[in-house]
């Protein structure tokens, strides 16, 4: 892991165990039921920010497992465009693309898929790479794994169907 990498992890880190610690602390010094209450609520509410942050944010990690920069001698940019095909939209993307000679990887919505296969097609047609992003964008977070390999086979299928 560069060190970059450790360094953020180990000042995030640092930040929410101080906030943690400066609860504890005010908890234990606090005076009567009402003030104790507050803070044992701010504490489990930080906690419960902390894990929405964890599922809903992209790249919030305090491990710093995910890059946020690929090679640099490369020189290269990576464009990716989730929940589509959005007809108009999508096709407004697609052209810009290509009037730039540029590549994208597209991860696709199956119920989108179905409600414009000609666009997601062009996607395909034009050489952008075509992930699924599911059937129904369902949270897979706490879903079971038949759940998710469902909603996963699901999308593959659609996009299969339609010849993407």
């Amino acid at each position: 892991m560069p060190i970059r990498a450790i360094i953020r992890s180990a000042v995030k880190t640092l930040v929410l165990l101080g906030l943690f610690a400066a609860l504890l602390i005010a908890t234990v010094k606090s005076n009567g039921a009402a003030q104790t209450a507050f803070v044992v609520l701010t504490a489990l509410a930080a906690a419960i920010g902390t894990l929405a942050a964890y599922i809903y944010i992209p790249g919030f990690d305090f491990a710093g497992r995910f890059p946020w920069r690929g090679p640099r001698e490369k020189n290269a940019v990576a464009i990716t465009f989730d929940d589509g095909p959005n007809g108009q939209i999508t096709e407004a993307i697609l052209d810009t693309l290509k009037r730039h000679n540029a590549r994208a990887t597209f991860f696709l919505l199956g119920r989108s898929v179905d409600a414009h296969p000609d666009v997601a097609r062009r996607i395909a047609a034009e050489g952008h790479a075509i992930g699924t992003h599911t059937q129904n964008h369902k949270k897979l977070h706490f879903a079971s794994p038949d759940e998710i390999e469902h909603e996963v086979r699901a999308g593959v299928e659609t996009l299969t169907r339609h010849g993407v």
